[in-house]
């Protein structure tokens, strides 16, 4: 048996020496060669009468090279297994690792050094009442929830089709058609029709439309119709030129106003509380704006809890500054990936060590909270993903169309992955939180989008690594 030792550089370091000696696999080389032989068609020679000389001259390199690798792999799997080390990485070569010449007429011993990094001991600090974080959260404002309150009245209203005395909330059909210079319809000139939110009209535009009525027509330019709307987005989603055209139309279009729809407010009473929040007892205005602000609130909580979670992770890792191998890691990503160089590796580490780090202290809080994500969990996860896709209908479809449906997609390992991080993810959330102290910090709504958006820019930043694992 190939026998191995450690020999450590440092806490994070070590050389594995592995022999492979000649009673390894002397004997199993000369019954393989024995194989060969019997088998071998060589010209010459009838078949299985082909000397071994030839055979080892023909076939003992490769052959030796397959069985001493073999025999090495195994070594360096058992050593592993037994002692169980926290390896990153995978072991690579030694840098002075000298060249191995398979020569099969002269058996020998072999010897083969690896370069292996280790994961650091720690305990993790910060974990108690004396941790104080803020979670940003929306200050939810009384015009927050005027404008919800007036989308809802809107929505749950009747509908109308007012003739004049247009207004915001109306919607306004219009038949565009060119018009000359002159101000007289061109002959064979560009023709079109749209729909136009009256608050999203340009002052102008809604002075032009103040006073008529169905029927009526005005001139206008078109390019000035609605507000903060460039000529690409005029030209494909009011006069529907998709391309450059052989004529191009002019500015200027007779604009004829064929309907208007509007949705009448509703009215604030019992009917329409029951109608805006089925189930949930709302008996008065103030109860349902009330059930308002905690909508709102719930919309953004998910963005919220992900800023916290953002907050421990920067907090733990700051608490819990982990050594790496540093060197090794650099080497290994090099071996790992043929197209990664030097001056990339450079570039990436930083990135890299950092979601290491946190990949290290997410597994020893997961492992000191006893936190564990089951197949089983995993499963259910795709499961209730699949009945999203098909909405009610999923239940003329079956429970069993349901699981294979689910089993399918997870035939996907990134998918299974991903959800298994995110599961971990939400339950190592829950157990940061019940150990550490959190209170709430109110921001405006511009304030938390721009948190928020700062926040995705950085994570997408650190997602940007070198290998598709960070661990081994």
């Amino acid at each position: 048996m190939p026998k191995v030792v450690r020999e450590d550089l440092d806490n994070l370091t070590a050389i594995l020496h592995v022999t492979v000696e000649e009673a390894d696999y002397a004997k199993k080389f000369e019954e393989e060669l024995d194989k060969y032989r019997k088998k071998a068609n060589i010209k010459g020679f009838r078949v299985g009468k082909t000397p071994v000389t030839v055979i080892r001259k023909l076939y003992g390199k490769g052959l030796l090279a397959e069985i001493v690798n073999e025999q090495l792999q195994d070594a360096l799997y058992d050593y592993l297994q037994d002692a169980n080390l926290h390896l990153l990485g995978q072991p690579i070569p030694n840098a002075d690792q000298e060249d191995i010449s398979f020569d099969p007429k002269t058996l020998k011993d072999f010897h083969f050094r690896f370069d292996i990094g280790l994961a650091p001991e720690f305990e993790v600090k910060g974990l108690d009442a004396s941790s104080h974080f803020e979670q940003p959260v929306v200050d939810v404002t009384d015009e927050m929830v005027d404008e919800d309150l007036l989308g809802l009245r809107r929505r749950l209203g009747e509908r109308s089709n007012p003739e004049s005395d247009f207004q915001q909330g109306d919607l306004i059909a219009l038949e565009a058609v060119e018009l000359s210079e002159d101000g007289s319809v061109t002959p064979d000139g560009h023709s079109a029709s749209f729909s136009l939110l009256f608050e999203d009209a340009t002052p102008e535009a809604q002075q032009a439309l103040a006073g008529l009525e169905i029927e009526d027509s005005f001139a206008f330019d078109v390019y000035q119709l609605e507000k903060d709307r460039d000529e690409d987005f005029v030209r494909r989603y009011l006069l529907h030129l998709e391309a450059p055209q052989e004529r191009e139309p002019g500015r200027q279009f007779q604009l004829t106003i064929k309907n208007v729809e509007r949705n009448a407010l509703a009215e604030m009473n019992q009917e329409f509380f029951d109608r805006a929040f089925e189930g949930a007892e709302v008996h008065s205005e103030a109860e349902l704006r009330e059930r308002i602000a905690q909508e709102i609130s719930s919309f953004y909580k998910t963005q919220s809890d992900a800023l916290l979670f953002k907050d421990f992770q920067e907090r733990l890792l700051e608490l819990n500054p982990l050594p790496l191998p540093d060197d090794f890691l650099r080497r290994w990503i090099q071996i790992s990936n043929e197209k990664v160089d030097e001056k990339l590796v450079e570039k990436e580490y930083p990135h890299f060590a950092h979601n290491l780090q946190w990949t290290l202290l997410r597994n020893k809080i997961a492992s000191q909270f006893e936190l564990q994500v089951t197949e089983e969990e995993i499963e259910a996860h795709f499961m209730n993903r699949v009945r999203g896709y098909f909405g009610a209908g999923v239940s003329s479809l079956g429970e069993d169309f349901v699981q294979n449906m689910a089993r399918r997609l997870m035939q996907d390992e990134k998918q299974v992955e991903q959800v298994y991080d995110d599961l971990l993810t939400d339950r190592l959330h829950d157990a940061v939180r019940s150990v550490v102290t959190v209170t709430e910090k109110k921001l405006s709504l511009a304030g938390f989008s721009a948190l928020a958006e700062k926040a995705r820019a950085e994570a997408q930043a650190h997602r940007q690594s070198l290998l598709p694992d960070e661990e081994e």
